[in-house]
């Protein structure tokens, strides 16, 4: 089946991969690089997570946690980057920022768990609401559960609050981080943004419409991988800090240099 009969999941976008790497090679070597440090990390956690992050068991099983939906974020990143789903890629990455900035702030402010706690009440709150008053038809016990859990936190008199994402990012000190990724990514990929839909569209020299633009053809590919590749990095060094294992260091500090390295490259092209 071809691409226009199948897209995506056509078997002839594997010539496609080859291209998008052999046109990245860089950025996707240093993602695999990446990837083989985080993985090798995460197979040298010691069995006593609370001992690996130095800090109360209950903190740690949630940064252990938070560090294998960081990873899985960002091997999705590189295998739709690769494809040329760039939109699906960036937006994935903006996830994978989320789980960076709240290993950061769990690992960096002893409070964060607590306001992590309590934006998981406040979800659970607003779907007990909306499935209550939603109009959708609920078995008799799964009502009962839910008028019961309500009626709990009422009595409570928890102040349950969403997560802010910028207040996050800053407790884990990485306030440009999302003004300039994860900003961006939210801009130009996760919502149906004018510029996030100016990606299917062709334009002539003047900037007007000349055909609908889709397939994995794409321009940015470079991009999407610096975004991952970044959320990558703070993911892996932050985790690498609590482990003493002398040849993660090694790899980790050959990477940090190429990864430094494609920054300026990147900064260069910009201002050229």
């Amino acid at each position: 089946m071809t691409i226009e009969e199948q897209g995506f999941l056509s078997p002839e976008i594997a010539p496609w991969i080859d291209k998008h790497r052999s046109e990245n090679r860089a950025w996707f070597s240093l993602a695999m690089n990446l990837n083989s440090v985080a993985q090798q990390l995460w197979l040298a956690v010691p069995s006593t997570i609370a001992q690996w992050l130095a800090v109360p068991s209950e903190e740690a099983i949630w940064a252990a946690c938070l560090f294998i939906r960081g990873l899985s974020s960002f091997q999705s990143t590189v295998l739709l980057a690769e494809r040329g789903m760039t939109q699906d890629a960036r937006t994935t990455a903006r996830s994978c920022f989320e789980t960076v900035f709240c290993l950061g702030a769990l690992l960096k402010n002893r409070d964060f768990l607590g306001k992590f706690e309590k934006a998981n009440l406040h979800n659970k709150k607003t779907f007990a609401n909306a499935s209550l008053e939603g109009g959708v038809k609920l078995d008799p016990g799964v009502s009962e559960k839910l008028i019961q859990f309500l009626d709990d936190f009422k009595r409570s008199g928890e102040n349950a609050k969403p997560l802010i994402w910028k207040e996050v990012a800053n407790s884990a000190g990485l306030g440009n981080v999302y003004d300039v990724y994860y900003r961006g990514l939210s801009n130009d990929a996760a919502h149906p943004s004018l510029i996030a839909l100016k990606r299917y569209c062709d334009v002539d020299e003047n900037n007007e419409f000349k055909e609908f633009h889709w397939g994995p053809d794409v321009k940015d590919v470079e991009a999407t991988l610096m975004a991952s590749c970044t959320a990558c990095w703070y993911l892996v060094v932050w985790t690498a800090e609590r482990v003493e294992h002398p040849e993660i260091k090694e790899k980790l500090d050959r990477c940090s240099e190429e990864y430094k390295r494609l920054i300026e490259v990147a900064k260069a092209a910009d201002l050229a």
